[in-house]
């Protein structure tokens, strides 16, 4: 549609990584950012579903949950 312009506004990070491989021949970087963005991505998984499984421990420990409606 666009291409990314004007001035590359519309493109995302994973569009660019793309962009960069095969339009522009540079596998090497595009690799070693997409496993960067690979590790952010990985951490926040890992600490999103800590919290989300805190919170349900929390509530199936609570003596709310037990109590009859």
């Amino acid at each position: 549609m666009t291409q990314g312009d004007p001035a590359n506004s519309t493109d995302i990070f994973v569009t660019w990584l793309y962009k960069l491989a095969f339009r522009y021949g540079k596998l090497d970087v595009a690799a070693a950012l997409s496993l960067v963005m690979f590790l952010i991505l990985l951490s926040f998984t890992i600490v999103y579903s800590a919290l989300a499984m805190r919170e349900d421990k929390e509530a199936a420990e609570s003596p709310d949950a037990s109590a009859p409606a």
